[in-house]
């Protein structure tokens, strides 16, 4: 017989590595996780280690699936290049991102 126990999240995040794009333009992120059990009670974004706050001008959005969630990042500037990861945190504790996105705006 085989029994899994629980644990806190396993999270990376795609694309892992460095993306490039240009100004004005949209970016998608990904937080995928393997939680057991599968209850996520939160899922928080960082850039550059700091908390990533709700923005106010619509510039940023997150949309949770059963085993991810997407940041999208509109009407990009130069401000929003940095290094973005999340953390996910279900009944048995907190898992962070094991990989992170860097992401480089470049000028038009």
């Amino acid at each position: 017989m085989y029994f899994t126990f629980p644990d806190p999240p396993a999270v990376f995040v795609t694309p892992d590595g460095t993306v490039t794009v240009q100004e004005s333009s949209t970016v998608n992120i990904t937080c995928v996780f393997d939680a057991n059990p599968p209850d996520v009670t939160e899922i928080v974004w960082y850039k550059d280690s700091n908390l990533l706050q709700r923005d106010t001008t619509q510039r940023l959005e997150t949309t949770r699936h059963p085993l991810s969630a997407v940041l999208a990042l509109y009407n990009l500037s130069r401000q929003d290049s940095g290094i973005y990861t999340c953390h996910v945190r279900n009944a048995f504790g907190r898992g962070n991102s094991t990989s992170s996105s860097i992401l480089n705006v470049l000028c038009e």
